[in-house]
């Protein structure tokens, strides 16, 4: 909280240095096996290896301006535009750690399984979004970026989604997919992110608008079902000891609560209505829409993304399909180490959160509401239209999400009475 709310560049790396030692420590609660002992590490030094280039990026600043503060950096680089790209590409390297980007993911997919169920949740649902949040502040502090920046964080970006949704497909360890699967939705952020780089380097404000509207719910959807799948598999782990999911399965029955979360959660994450993270890959497809024909190079840029996000959606589906229909549902495959009931106080927070997604699914014109405020911090012309079509956008999709529960309301209760008078055979 220190490190995302000080103004000041010194005081932020020491904070940044305390928030990285707070989480080795929590990553490393099971030390005593060799595996978290050495992926705990191998985090620290990743981080470490980040922290260089965010100092020296800093530093680089600081002395050129003679300020600690980041209205002064602000003003320094308002004032040498020229500055910005290189000064960037090492801020990008340094936070980019942080988040997970390709290639500097490697530290994730070991960290996360290595940690305590609820720590992995944190990690993942809170403090890999630090790394987003150090790029989104620093283009606060541009006057735009250049094509150069959008592109390759463009690249970078669809790299990484891809990367982690073809691990996630084949991974056996759940902990261990849904770590992959961050590593897959930092990817899309960075999407979202670099079109809004991309809508202000082109002066399309639109395409900005939505871009950064598109990372910037995906990064908070994001912090609700990912935090739900972590909490989820710890509840599994509880009662299996056990997280590969080829020795699990029929979960449904011991654990409904947890695999009724675990589910739901999953689909948001895969993008499906009318849950949350539908809302905001929507937005993201939009923003790539909104830029098709603002010149021929973006025009194939934007398409062959539309294309490989779409590829990356269906991705995730089967990954997550393949989850569900292995570990929670068909025939139990071991027997439960701990057969006691689902305890209320680790449902509470599941079922929180669980309530939360739905309703940014459901009501986005109400989440969407903070980026009023947000959006002019990177955007410096009149978007006041553009935020009103947003807000439009948002209310038609609720509509939207209501018609289809209703929809789907009615397909069960017809399928009710046509099944009422069958008799089901045991074979």
């Amino acid at each position: 909280m220190l490190a995302i709310t000080t103004a000041n560049a010194l005081v932020f790396l020491i904070f940044w240095e305390i928030m990285t030692l707070s989480s080795f420590f929590l990553a490393a609660f099971e030390n005593e096996k060799q595996e978290v002992y050495e992926a705990s590490l191998y985090y620290l030094i990743a981080m470490h290896v980040g922290a260089v280039f965010l100092i020296t990026a800093f530093a680089w600043l600081t002395l050129s301006c003679s300020s600690y503060d980041f209205e002064a950096l602000k003003k320094f680089l308002l004032q040498n535009p020229g500055k910005a790209q290189g000064i960037f590409f090492m801020i990008f390297i340094g936070f980019g750690t942080k988040a997970g980007f390709f290639p500097f993911h490697s530290w994730l997919p070991k960290a996360h399984p290595a940690a305590p169920s609820h720590v992995s949740a944190l990690m993942s649902g809170i403090m890999i979004k630090t790394g987003l949040y150090g790029i989104f502040r620093f283009l606060t502090w541009m006057e735009k970026p250049t094509p150069l920046m959008g592109y390759t964080l463009l690249f970078l970006s669809l790299l990484t989604a891809l990367y982690g949704i073809l691990f996630a497909v084949n991974e056996k360890d759940i902990k261990k997919q849904l770590a992959f699967s961050s590593i897959e939705n930092i990817g899309i952020m960075g999407t979202g992110l670099s079109i809004g780089m991309l809508g202000l380097a082109y002066g399309n404000s639109g395409m900005s608008v939505f871009g950064f509207s598109g990372a910037l719910l995906h990064l908070f959807n994001h912090a609700l079902f990912k935090t739900n799948l972590f909490l989820s598999t710890g509840n599994v782990y509880i009662h299996t000891h056990q997280k590969n999911m080829e020795k699990l399965g029929g979960l449904i029955k011991p654990l409904p609560s947890t695999s009724f979360v675990f589910i739901l959660s999953a689909a948001a994450l895969s993008g499906l209505p009318p849950l949350n993270g539908f809302i905001s890959e929507f937005y993201l497809y939009l923003s790539m829409l909104k830029g098709i024909s603002s010149s021929p190079v973006l025009f194939v840029s934007l398409t062959s993304a539309f294309a490989l996000l779409a590829f990356i959606g269906a991705m995730a589906v089967v990954a997550f399909t393949k989850t569900i229909g292995i570990g929670f549902l068909g025939q139990a495959r071991t027997n439960l180490e701990h057969p006691f009931p689902e305890e209320p106080k680790r449902l509470l927070p599941l079922f929180g959160l669980t309530a939360l997604l739905v309703a940014a699914g459901l009501f986005p014109q109400i989440f969407i509401l903070p980026l009023k405020n947000i959006l002019p911090l990177f955007i410096k012309t009149d978007i006041s239209s553009l935020l009103l079509s947003l807000q439009t956008i948002a209310v038609n999709l609720s509509l939207a999400s209501f018609l289809f529960l209703l929809l789907l309301g009615l397909l069960l209760l017809l399928r009710k009475g046509l099944l009422r008078n069958k008799t089901r055979s045991s074979h």
